[in-house]
C-alpha cells in the first residue's frame, strides 16, 4: 500500500495529567441516563413503601407482628405492630433478649429458649405457643413461628419470625371444648347420641355416645346408613327408609321408636328424632338427628302399667266383694235379724194381753220394750236398704233410684227430683250397682257439704251410652288452699274408680256459689236385634 493510500490516525485526546481518555460522551446522553436511574430508584422506593404499607395493614388485620434477632450483634428488631401486640407504642421500649424473656412466665420462657436453641443448632424452623404479660399487666396468649437465616457457609446468622395474638381464638376454643364436654355429659346422662348424615356423599358422623349406644367404642367402626339398617329387623328397616323419604318429601322433622341390636346382640329400644336440611334451591343436603335409648323407660312404663292393671283388678275385686258382702249382710239383716225382731214384736203384743190387768209399771215397761223393737226394726230396714236395697235386684235401676231419692228427700229435707228415660230397662248388675252407689255418694255429699236445698238426678240412655247426672245449687267445691293436699276426697276417688272400672268417663263441674254437677257416662252394649 502506498503512503498516499495510508489513513492518517488522529491521536487520542490527553487528559489533564497527559493520559489518554475515552471517546467523548455527549452531555445530553449523560443527563438522560442520570434521569432514568433516578426514576428507577424512585419507583423502587415507592414500591418498597407500598409493600411496607401493605405489610403493616396485613399485620394489623391478622393481629400479628414480625421480628428479627441478629445472632452476631444480639440486636432484636420489632415491627411497629409487634410493639402494639405487647401494649407499647412503636419503639417505646428498647427490645433486648432479657426484655423479651421477662415478659414470659417461667414455663413458657424455658420452652421458648429450648426451641430457639434447636433452631440455631439445626437451622430448622419452629413454632411455639406461650403466655405473655402486657404493658398493663394483663396476660395474653401468643403463637410465634420462626426460621433460621443461614449464610453460604452454613452458619446461622439470624432468626426471623412472626408472632400472632391468639387469645380470642384460644378463648373460643376453650368455650367450644367446654360446650362439647357439656354436650357429651348431657348425652351420657340422657342416654342419648347425636348423628349427621350427608345425603350427597353418604358419609355419616356419630357422637362418641352414639357409638356407646350401639355397644362400640368411639371410632371403632365407620358409621354409615347400611350399618344402621343392619341393626334393625327387616320390617323396621323398611319403616326407617320410609321415614327418611317422608321427612325429605315433607321437609319436616320425624321421630319413631324401634328395637335395635347392639354389638353384643342385645336388643334395645331406641327413639330417633331427625330433621332434614336443604340448600337455598331446595336440594336435600343432610339429615341431623338424635337417638335415645329408652329401654329402661319402656320397661318401667310396662311395670307401671302392669302394676296399675293389677291394682285396678284388685280394686275391682275388692269393690265387687264389698257389694257381695253388703248384699249378703242386707239379706241377713232383712231375713234373719229383721224376722227375729218382728217375732219379738209379735211376742210383745201377745204379752200385752197377759199383763194388761197387772200394775201400771209393768204395762209401761212393756210399752217401752215394744217401742224399742219397732225402732230396731225400722233401723235394720233402713240399714239393709242402704247397704243393698233388694229392689235393685228385683225391680232394676230406675225404680230403685226413684225410691231412694224419695226416702233421701224425706230424711234430709232436701227437695230431690228424679228424671229418667222411659226406655231404660234392666242393665248388667255391675252397671246398676255402680250407678246406684254414685247416686248414694253424690247425694250424701250434697247433704254434708253443699248447703243446697234442692238436688236433681237425671238418667238418660242412647244406643251405646248411659248418662247419669246429679246436680245441686249449693256452694260448689271449695278451692284447694296453697300448700294443702290437692288429692280428691275418698268419696270422689271411689266414684271415679268405679266408673273407670267400667271404662266410663267421670267428671265434676263446680262453680262457686252456683252448685256442682257430678256426671258419669258408661258404655253399654246395645241389645242384639231379633231375627
Amino acid at each position: 500500500m502506498s503512503t498516499s493510500q495510508k489513513r492518517t490516525r488522529k491521536p487520542h485526546p490527553k487528559g489533564c495529567n497527559g493520559s489518554a481518555v475515552g471517546p467523548a460522551v455527549p452531555t445530553a446522553v449523560r443527563l438522560v441516563g442520570n434521569a432514568q436511574a433516578i426514576t428507577d430508584r424512585k419507583l423502587a422506593e415507592e414500591k418498597i413503601q407500598e409493600n411496607q404499607a401493605l405489610l403493616v395493614q396485613a399485620e394489623q388485620l391478622a393481629n400479628l407482628g414480625s421480628w428479627e434477632w441478629d445472632l452476631e450483634t444480639g440486636a432484636i428488631v420489632w415491627s411497629d405492630n409487634m410493639y402494639r401486640l405487647r401494649g407499647f407504642a412503636p419503639r417505646e421500649v428498647a427490645v433486648t433478649e432479657e426484655f423479651c424473656s421477662g415478659l414470659l412466665n417461667p414455663v413458657d420462657r424455658e420452652r421458648g429458649r429450648e426451641l430457639l436453641a434447636q433452631a440455631i443448632a439445626s437451622g430448622q424452623s419452629g413454632e411455639h405457643e406461650f403466655r405473655c404479660a402486657m404493658k398493663d399487666g394483663s396476660i395474653r396468649a401468643f403463637q410465634t413461628r420462626f426460621s433460621a437465616v443461614i449464610s453460604e457457609f452454613g452458619k446461622v446468622l439470624r432468626i426471623v419470625g412472626t408472632t400472632q395474638d391468639i387469645t380470642d381464638r384460644k378463648l373460643a376454643e376453650e368455650r367450644i371444648q367446654k360446650s362439647e364436654a357439656l354436650l357429651a355429659q348431657a348425652e351420657q346422662l340422657a342416654n342419648l347420641g347425636s348423628w349427621e348424615s350427608d345425603l350427597e356423599t353418604g358419609a355419616m358422623t356419630w357422637s362418641d355416645n352414639m357409638y356407646r349406644l350401639h355397644g362400640f367404642a368411639p371410632g371403632e367402626v365407620v358409621p354409615n346408613l347400611e350399618l344402621c339398617l343392619q341393626m334393625l329387623s327387616p320390617d323396621d328397616r323398611e319403616r326407617a327408609r320410609n321415614f327418611v323419604v317422608e321427612a325429605i318429601a315433607s321437609q319436616r322433622s320425624m321421630e319413631h321408636e324401634y328395637p335395635s341390636s347392639t354389638k353384643d346382640g342385645r336388643i334395645r329400644i331406641h327413639l330417633t328424632r331427625f330433621v332434614p336440611f336443604f340448600s337455598e334451591s331446595g336440594v336435600p343436603l343432610r339429615i341431623v338427628g338424635s337417638t335415645q335409648d329408652i329401654t329402661d323407660r319402656k320397661l318401667a312404663e310396662e311395670k307401671i302399667q302392669k302394676s296399675e292393671a293389677l291394682l285396678r283388678r284388685l280394686s275391682q275385686e275388692l269393690m265387687h266383694a264389698q257389694d257381695i258382702e253388703r248384699r249378703q249382710i242386707a239379706r241377713n239383716l232383712h231375713e234373719s235379724v229383721g224376722q227375729t225382731l218382728a217375732a219379738l214384736k209379735m211376742t210383745l203384743a201377745n204379752l200385752e194381753h197377759a199383763v194388761r190387768e197387772n200394775t201400771e209399771e209393768a204395762w209401761g215397761d212393756l210399752q217401752a220394750v215394744r217401742g224399742l223393737a219397732e225402732d230396731a226394726i225400722r233401723e235394720i230396714r233402713v240399714v239393709s236398704y242402704l247397704m243393698h236395697p233388694p229392689m235393685l235386684d228385683e225391680a232394676g235401676l230406675r225404680p230403685t233410684i226413684q225410691w231412694y231419692a224419695r226416702g233421701f228427700s224425706e230424711r234430709s229435707g232436701i227437695d230431690t227430683t228424679f228424671g229418667a228415660d222411659e226406655r231404660i230397662g234392666r242393665l248388667p248388675q255391675q252397671v246398676e250397682t255402680t250407678v246406684f252407689r254414685i247416686v248414694q255418694e253424690a247425694l250424701t255429699n250434697v247433704h254434708r257439704y253443699a248447703g243446697s236445698r234442692t238436688a236433681t238426678i237425671r238418667l238418660s240412655q242412647t244406643e251405646d251410652r248411659l248418662r247419669l247426672e246429679v246436680q245441686d245449687q249449693g256452694c260448689g267445691l271449695q278451692p284447694i288452699a296453697p300448700g294443702r293436699n290437692s288429692r280428691p276426697g275418698v268419696g270422689i276417688a271411689g266414684m271415679r274408680e268405679r266408673v273407670k272400672q267400667l271404662n266410663g268417663a267421670f267428671e265434676i263441674e263446680s262453680v262457686a256459689g252456683r252448685g256442682t254437677t257430678v256426671r258419669a257416662i258408661f258404655p253399654i252394649t246395645p241389645p242384639k236385634s231379633r231375627p
